[in-house]
């Protein structure tokens, strides 16, 4: 799996060209960075769960 071009979704276009610079790289998550990641993924749970609960 190429990591790289997977961060590359989550990062900033600016820093793009740092990330390529670099063989190997450090990227600093904070909470709100994994939540943005993590929230469409759990909505799409929730609205799975309630359309078997409602149906």
């Amino acid at each position: 799996m190429d990591y790289q071009q997977t961060i590359k979704q989550y990062v900033k276009i600016s820093e793009h060209k740092q990330l390529e610079e670099r063989s190997r790289f450090i990227i600093k998550l904070t909470f709100k960075d994994v939540k943005v990641m993590f929230d469409p993924i759990i909505e799409r749970i929730l609205h799975l769960i309630r359309s078997q609960l409602y149906n």
